[in-house]
């Protein structure tokens, strides 16, 4: 039968501020199930939420600023496609943004828009 490894330190929040959301991996490898042995039960991940406070001034972290539309279409990968054309237009949020013409990878972190993966308007 199959055993769960340890599970995985968190990831980054996804958010500094005004919620997130992080996740943490285990495989199941411990040992792995062979012939008609039984898959592991569970799951192999875990979620919960994050930096739930309110956005301030202070409160961006790594290179981010504070913006009153955070979730504007140019912020982040999720919100990019392949024509440029903004893919989930939303009412303005405060909320932490990525300086210097990055945008928001879905770990959190500050990246070129280039080294997204492309979304297809269908």
């Amino acid at each position: 039968d199959g055993n769960w490894s340890p599970w995985s330190p968190w990831n980054n929040c996804t958010a500094d501020c005004n919620g997130g959301e992080r996740i943490r991996t285990r495989q199941c490898n411990q040992p792995t199930p062979k012939c008609d042995g039984a898959p592991c039960e569970g799951t192999s991940s875990q979620s919960e939420p994050c930096n739930t406070f309110p956005c301030r001034n202070g409160t961006c972290t790594g290179g981010k600023i504070l913006s009153n539309c955070s979730n504007s279409c140019d912020t982040s990968c999720s919100t990019l496609t392949c024509n440029g054309q903004c893919s989930e237009p939303e009412i303005c949020q405060t909320g932490c943004i990525c300086a210097n013409d990055t945008v928001m990878d879905a770990n959190g972190n500050c990246v070129m828009p280039s080294t997204c993966q492309c979304l297809y308007e269908g």
